[in-house]
């Protein structure tokens, strides 16, 4: 077992030596809602003249609009005229992978046009820059608004910046070189560590089959911890560490590896899993490790961002028909705690 303890901590730990190549933060820009007289397709215009503007900067990697549609599809995620507040842009934000989300406004009262828009951090969903301009002169004009705001949220990213790798002139060149490598190691172990989920479930284990019949094992209880990598939003892979003691003394310890499918709504996500290992079987002093496999499933609620809820339902088969005379066989239900640093 100390050899899957180490492989355990391997695995959670190897986001410590990864680095981020690319500078540019990533952006993705909600279509601009209409207000006023103004309309649907004026707006869009503007919204694609904005996206392109913001590209043409060099400052951002700009998520463009198709690949946006293409993402939240495979996410089931239905992006409606409605989501224009700072909540819904955090939540689009998460499932694209961004740093920052643009959304805002265009409308027009008598003659004159109003733009406002509004940069968010999806991280902390907090506004980071706004830009507001009334603007009195026919619509072309406004393509030439959406380069200048463009540009000046291009410079207040690089002002940003420029104010992190700052130092003073009467610092030593060491400690300049100590503190780059300080911050590049902690930027690193962020840009890798987000990508990680942690879960912790409890539950009852249940013997079926002539597992129960034969051996007479009754309902018992259920532990399993686990850490998982999000490769992307929906598929997970990662490692599955538990513990089943039945009421008439049998025990198991499963270590698995495990794969996860994941559809995704505002609030609920569910899974299916597979998932193939050892297990420990225990009873009176007798103990053995078998190969084992599962294959299961899950729902969970969100509670916030990170944390979430989920309930478990597994089946389990322990070693093979040739080993016991019969399968083994369990069902596993399980209630608990997801934390995940994915988005």
């Amino acid at each position: 077992m100390k050899r899957f303890s180490i492989l355990i901590l391997l695995f959670c730990s190897v986001g410590v030596f990864a680095q981020s190549k690319n500078e540019n933060s990533a952006v993705a820009v909600l279509e601009f809602q209409k207000t006023g007289a103004i309309t649907s397709d004026d707006v869009q215009t503007l919204t694609n003249r904005f996206r392109a503007m913001l590209f043409q900067t060099k400052t951002f990697n700009v998520v463009e609009r198709q690949k946006m549609k293409e993402i939240l599809k495979e996410q089931e995620f239905i992006l409606s005229d409605e989501c224009s507040t700072n909540e819904c842009a955090v939540q689009v934000g998460q499932l694209l992978g961004v740093e920052y989300m643009i959304a805002g406004d265009i409308g027009l009262i008598g003659d004159t046009y109003t733009i406002d828009l509004r940069m968010i951090e999806v991280r902390t969903g907090q506004l980071v820059q706004t830009h507001s301009k009334d603007y009195d002169g026919k619509i072309a004009g406004l393509l030439e608004i959406m380069k200048q705001i463009a540009n000046s949220f291009s410079q207040f990213q690089k002002e940003k910046k420029s104010a992190v790798s700052s130092v003073t002139t009467e610092k030593g060149k060491q400690q300049v070189k100590t503190e780059i490598k300080t911050e590049s190691g902690s930027n690193a172990s962020k840009s890798i560590s987000k990508n990680f989920a942690f879960r912790l479930l409890f539950g009852s284990a249940n013997p079926t089959g002539k597992f129960k019949s034969d051996w007479e094992e009754k309902a018992g209880s259920n532990f399993m911890i686990s850490c998982s990598y999000y490769f992307t939003p929906k598929v997970q892979l990662g490692i599955d560490f538990g513990a089943q003691s039945f009421k008439n003394g049998v025990k198991t310890v499963p270590l698995m590896i495990t794969g996860r499918y994941y559809t995704i709504s505002r609030k609920f996500t569910n899974y299916v899993s597979l998932g193939l290992g050892t297990a420990k079987f225990t009873e009176d002093g007798y103990g053995k490790n078998f190969i084992t496999g599962k294959i299961g499933t899950g729902i969970g609620y969100k509670i916030t961002k990170k944390l979430s809820t989920e309930m478990s339902l597994d089946f389990m088969s322990l070693g093979s028909k040739d080993e016991f005379g019969y399968n083994a066989t369990s069902t596993q239900f399980g209630l608990g705690l997801n934390y995940n640093l994915a988005f």
